[in-house]
């Protein structure tokens, strides 16, 4: 099993009312509302990230791969603010 599909496991355990649309929008969900949520879903890209750093140095390169973390970054930027936001509300 490859390192995305343990990914895709890990985030559908930690994200079980939102499988659907994580497989269809990628490893980080658009909308993320609880803390805990929040904290696994830091920890998958933080993850990510670090694997992806790791391959650099050694020439492994992969647009495609690469291309779909930037969306799940883009993706977890986009729900970080949102959650912030909602912190501050409270």
């Amino acid at each position: 099993m490859g390192k995305q599909e343990c990914a895709d496991c890990f985030v559908a355990s930690r994200f079980p009312g939102l499988a659907v649309r994580t497989a269809m929008d990628g490893m980080i969900p658009a909308r993320i509302d609880t803390p805990r949520e929040m904290a696994s879903a830091m920890l998958v890209l933080h993850q990510d990230l670090a694997d992806e750093a790791s391959r650099i140095p050694a020439g492994d390169v992969d647009t495609e791969r690469l291309g779909r973390l930037a969306a799940d970054t883009e993706r977890f930027a986009s729900a970080l603010r949102r959650f912030g936001w909602l912190a501050a509300q409270g």
